[in-house]
């Protein structure tokens, strides 16, 4: 009987590490952001915004809330081909006016597919961009039309006065 409980056991052990290593996980990003940052126009070096707030137009989540950043990499529509956002810098005093304006990007949406254990991403091809005009930019380019799901890729360059 001894001998049956210790073969159990064994058995057990290495069905459990055999089903244990089948286990497939997806180590790789599964979204595609697009990557929009912020240069001074004279230097044409990174910028830090302070106090920034974006979020999606038609949408209730804040994506970033009161911020000091230099880059933003924000979510895009998958069942849509634009995708709007509203970029709020607050003043740092309250003697200033707050800047407020709306990123538009038009894009085309192709699933692309990663692996088995990852299955299809979106990835996106930006078609047009254009903003509400504004006291904070200068101008904007596409500096990059594709987006993948490779962490940190810039794709819009917003130059500031």
């Amino acid at each position: 009987m001894k001998v049956f409980v210790k073969i159990a056991v064994v058995v057990v052990v290495l069905a459990g590490a055999v089903l244990a290593s089948c286990t497939s996980e997806c180590y790789q990003s599964k979204r595609s952001l697009l990557g929009v940052t912020f240069l001074d126009s004279l230097t044409m070096k990174p910028l830090t915004v302070q106090r920034l707030t974006v979020k999606g137009v038609g949408s209730d989540s804040i994506l970033y809330n009161n911020v000091n950043v230099n880059t933003v990499f924000l979510p895009m529509h998958l069942t849509a081909d634009l995708t709007e956002y509203e970029f709020t810098i607050l003043p740092p005093t309250e003697d200033q006016v707050v800047i407020s304006f709306i990123l538009s990007v038009k894009h085309n949406v192709r699933p692309f597919f990663v692996s088995k254990e990852c299955g299809c991403v979106a990835s996106y091809e930006i078609r047009d961009m254009s903003y509400t005009p504004n006291v904070f930019i200068k101008k904007a380019e596409i500096y990059n039309p594709s987006v993948l799901n490779v962490e940190g890729d810039v794709h819009i360059k917003i130059y500031s006065y």
